[in-house]
């Protein structure tokens, strides 16, 4: 899944890298590293929003939400998609059958917070 990231100094590239998540907007911020990770933080804690990438290493996003919603229903509508490249016709065709809400890279921090507020607002309406 995919924070807020912040890119470190060039002598830390090889290095493990590190995720600086601001907790600016009164959101609790959790990351994962890959998407098997998430799915085990899925079976443990609740969570109202998913922030994911669609290219991940091991699973990719298309079957990570597969699986996340086969085991959580409630989060259909929960889980949206980063991408940083224009979004290929097997995407494109997974994000309209869904309804996946997604962003493409670049894209601005207000326009992440103001996905994460709709969605929030929207499961409020829904519960």
């Amino acid at each position: 899944m995919t924070t807020l990231t912040e890119s470190l100094a060039p002598e830390t590239a090889t290095a493990t890298p590190r995720v600086l998540v601001l907790d600016m907007f009164g959101y609790q911020a959790a990351t994962a590293n890959a998407g098997e990770d998430a799915l085990e933080m899925l079976a443990r804690d609740r969570y109202d929003v998913i922030l994911s990438d669609f290219r991940m290493p091991g699973m990719d996003g298309q079957e990570f939400y597969r699986r996340a919603v086969a085991e959580h229903p409630e989060l259909t509508h929960r889980i949206v998609f980063l991408t940083g490249d224009s979004v290929g016709n097997g995407a494109r065709e997974f994000l309209e059958e869904t309804a996946c809400p997604h962003l493409t890279k670049p894209y601005s921090l207000q326009t992440v917070q103001d996905m994460i507020a709709g969605l929030l607002q929207d499961n409020r309406a829904a519960a």
